[in-house]
């Protein structure tokens, strides 16, 4: 697996783009003083990110999950670009936005959300596996469900509005703990 040495002399700070391949092996770049500043592409099993900044993503394909803390910038793709996660994806932007709107994007083993505000953009059944955000959550999902895992964790928290399409496909958000407090369009 690729592993980076833990701690701040050893932080990866990068402007352009990073790509790390790693077929059947973990990717793990986990230094808190991070900065991949020029994008970050990966493909691998799964990868575990943190960074500091806008954090941009290239090209993601893993067989495994896909974990991200970022902090002090946006989380989005580049353009062209699409993050195929066929494990739990969870993505933590702090107080920052989250924007991953490419139409070919697939989050296969859930998602897991949290930040200011998010747009997302998933191709197949996509399960919900908790979304916290202080500011608005807006959903454009294809070709399968779009349904939310069950227990208290897994809610659904948005202090903004709330917006989930799904063309063709059920629409299943059931979790007694859910909170639409700036409301929900469907």
């Amino acid at each position: 697996s690729v592993s980076q040495l833990t701690g701040a002399g050893n932080a990866a700070h990068i402007g352009g783009l990073a790509s790390f391949t790693n077929p059947g092996n973990n990717i793990v770049l986990d230094n808190a003083a991070n900065t991949f500043n020029g994008g970050l592409a990966l493909s691998g099993l799964s990868a575990n990110v943190v960074n500091v900044g806008n954090l941009s993503f290239g090209a993601v394909d893993l067989a495994g999950t896909l974990t991200v803390q970022n902090s002090g910038g946006l989380l989005n793709q580049s353009a062209g670009t699409a993050v195929h996660v066929a494990g739990a994806t969870a993505l933590n932007n702090s107080a920052g936005n989250i924007v991953l709107t490419s139409s070919t994007n697939h989050f296969g083993g859930g998602l897991t959300l949290s930040g200011a505000s998010a747009n997302i953009a998933n191709a197949g059944t996509l399960t919900l596996n908790g979304v916290t955000m202080s500011g608005q959550f807006d959903l454009q999902n294809s070709g399968g469900a779009v349904n939310q895992s069950a227990g208290a964790g897994y809610g659904i928290s948005v202090s903004g509005l709330s917006s989930v399409t799904n063309p063709g496909g059920a629409i299943t958000l059931d979790n007694v703990a859910n909170q639409f407090i700036g409301g929900l369009a469907l």
